[in-house]
């Protein structure tokens, strides 16, 4: 068996809202949901280009299926809130442990 992520290190909350479609004039999202018990990291990337060079920083999101207090099935173009900032999703990764059921999420923020 796979332990979950322990709740020491599950120190943060964020707002979680799902995209849910765009008309060609409005993006739209679901009301907001609370999610407890998440690890937000900060995560620095450079990007080298013929021009310039620059610093991106990203943050990286972990959601555990047995400790966060929800644990939705993550969309790209949604958004999260933390720290009264909000970040677009560009990436969900789940990791599976022995069984169909994810046992914790990475999602990528921008």
């Amino acid at each position: 068996m796979v332990r979950p992520i322990p709740k020491r290190l599950l120190i943060h909350s964020i707002k979680y809202e799902e995209y849910t479609g765009d008309d060609g004039w409005d993006v739209s999202f679901a009301d907001p949901i609370t999610i407890d018990n998440v690890r937000v990291n900060q995560v620095s990337k450079l990007n080298r280009s013929n021009d310039s060079e620059g610093e991106q920083v990203n943050h990286v999101v972990f959601i555990d299926r047995k400790n966060s207090s929800h644990f939705p099935t993550f969309k790209i173009r949604s958004q999260i809130t933390f720290n009264d900032i909000t970040r677009e999703v560009v990436d969900v990764k789940p990791y599976y442990a022995f069984d169909s059921e994810p046992h914790f999420y990475e999602i990528e923020l921008k």
